[in-house]
Parts: structure tokens; C-alpha cells; sequence
């Protein structure tokens, strides 16, 4: 497996953002050759990918965050098989850190998206065929700490997102998917965990709306959160999100809860993204009748 190094880091003596980011692998721009099937990544910062996080420090005392570096090899996929839209809204190669250019927020690592994208082709060809994969798209635009109300309609995030989803499409893909990771940082306080669930249904609609699509598979992760420090209002928005899945067609759930966490209780390991990522292609394998039938007649 080959690795690429990017470097991010954030003080921990305040949440204000200074980041590195050095780029020892340079990825070449991509013209696909064929439609993409697009699956928009969006969230808070278990989508865009904290795994892997280290603690380091300076010589000088200063200490930060660095991802290790360490790709699960079940990302592995033929070159030019996945591809992700970059912040100038062009194709590249995919790879991780797939939010290195996105999510503003923090150090970032590994997260569910490629391991998903690479699993599914991988699928695809076990019940087709070598060689009937498509190409797949991938449009990140998760940003850490960010609420429910930061994703509404008409607000930057939720602008970003559209746009770019848009921008994804008219190159020439179809849209697959929404794979959805949010929620923590409405458990906070009571007032955001009682506004939770109408935020949520409201969002969802709101995005099939502007995609102008009511069937797109959205799936959403289930909040991981160990030992939280309001367990009531992280039970009421666990709740929302499980009823949004049993009420709304076409949106489903996979649970992150259980799945290893690193030593500040909230973010996913790269082991348990690596199995998130898998649980999220069981569920899109399992609620659509013909996976990516179009590529393969």
C-alpha cells in the first residue's frame, strides 16, 4: 500500500484553528471518462475523519494533533476507480485525508468515506463481475463542531454542500447517495437536543428538494458519544435520528455506538471508521433493489 503524509495540527490550549497542511504526494487533476456515481459526505467531524489522531509535542513544548499517517487497506481500489471533488471543484484522485481541503475545524484523519467507496466497488464486482465496476465520485463537505442550525437552508454549509453536489453532477455523475454523520454537537444543551428532531426532518427534505430528488438513499450514522456528559439529551437526539429512519422514506441508519473511540470519547478510531465505512455499504447494498444497475447493463 502506498501512503501520502499530510500534516494537520490544532493547539491544545485553544480551539482556534492553526493549520498545517504539507502535501508530500501531489495528486494529478482527473478527467472522468465515464459518468460517476456521486455519494455526498457531510456532517460533523466523524464524517470528514478524525481518526488516526496523535498527540505530539515540539521541542519547544508546543503540542498538537497529527494524524499517523496509516491508511486501512481496505481503501485500497484500482487507480482511477474513485475520485473526490476538491475545494476548486475539480476531480482528483481520491484519498485520505478525504476532508483535507474542506473541513476547516481541526486535525484531519481518517473517516468512513473512502473505505465505504472502495468497499462498494469491491461489492460490485463480486455480484457483476471483474471489471463491470463504475467510477465513483465522492463530494466532501463536512466541517467539524458544527450544529444542526449551521446546516440549515440558506446557510453557508448547507449552500456549500448543494453547490457542490450540483457542480458534481453537471460534470457528468448521477447521484447515489447521501452518507450523513451529525449530531454531537446538538447533545450540548437542552434548548438544541428539543430542537433537534424538526431541524432534522427539515434538512432532509430541504436537500431533496434542491437536488430535486426524493429517492436517494440518505444514511445516517448513529451519534457514538462514551460516557456523555448530558445522557439524557443524547438519548433524545439518538431518538431523532432513529425516527427519522423508521418515518421518512428512503432514509436509513447505520449505529457507530460501541465502535472504538479515542481517548476524548467522541471521535471514531481508523479501526472504527474502517468499520463504519463497511456498515454504511452493507445498508446502501441492502435498501437499493439493483446497485448501480445503469453502470452494469
Amino acid at each position: 500500500m502506498k501512503f501520502h503524509s499530510i500534516l494537520t495540527c490544532i493547539p491544545l490550549e485553544s480551539y482556534m484553528l492553526h493549520l498545517a497542511v504539507n502535501i508530500q504526494i501531489h495528486f494529478s487533476l482527473v478527467s472522468p471518462q465515464k459518468g460517476l456515481e456521486i455519494f455526498i459526505l457531510a456532517g460533523q467531524s466523524n464524517m470528514s475523519g478524525r481518526g488516526g489522531m496523535q498527540l505530539k509535542e515540539a521541542a519547544d513544548g508546543y503540542k498538537y494533533m497529527m494524524w499517523d499517517g496509516v491508511v486501512p487497506e481496505e481503501c485500497n481500489a484500482k487507480p482511477g476507480s474513485i475520485l473526490r471533488l476538491t475545494a476548486s471543484l475539480e476531480w482528483e484522485e481520491a484519498h485520505e485525508p478525504l476532508h483535507y481541503d474542506i473541513d476547516p475545524a481541526g486535525p484531519i484523519g481518517v473517516g468512513p468515506g473512502l473505505v465505504f467507496a472502495a468497499s462498494l466497488l469491491r461489492s460490485h464486482e463480486a455480484k457483476f463481475g471483474k471489471g463491470t465496476a463504475p467510477m465513483i465520485g465522492l463530494v466532501p463537505c463536512a466541517v467539524g463542531a458544527t450544529s444542526m442550525s449551521k446546516w440549515k437552508k440558506g446557510s453557508f454549509l448547507y449552500n456549500k454542500m448543494i453547490l457542490r453536489t450540483k457542480a458534481a453532477i453537471e460534470k457528468g455523475g448521477t447521484l447515489k447517495g447521501l452518507l450523513w454523520c451529525q449530531g454531537e454537537s446538538d447533545t450540548i444543551n437542552e434548548e438544541l437536543g428539543a430542537s433537534f428532531a424538526l431541524k432534522l426532518a427539515t434538512f432532509l427534505q430541504d436537500v431533496r428538494t434542491d437536488l430535486q430528488s426524493n429517492s436517494f438513499p440518505i444514511i445516517q450514522v448513529g451519534i457514538p458519544w462514551a460516557h456523555h456528559p448530558h445522557p439524557k439529551i443524547l438519548k433524545e437526539v439518538r431518538q431523532a435520528q432513529m425516527a427519522q429512519a423508521n418515518a421518512s422514506e428512503h432514509v436509513f441508519i447505520v449505529d457507530a455506538l460501541g465502535l472504538p473511540l479515542q481517548s476524548d470519547n467522541v471521535h471514531l478510531t481508523t479501526e472504527a471508521q474502517t468499520t463504519l465505512g463497511l456498515m454504511l455499504v452493507e445498508k446502501f447494498n441492502s435498501v437499493t433493489d439493483s446497485y448501480l444497475v445503469s453502470s452494469h447493463m
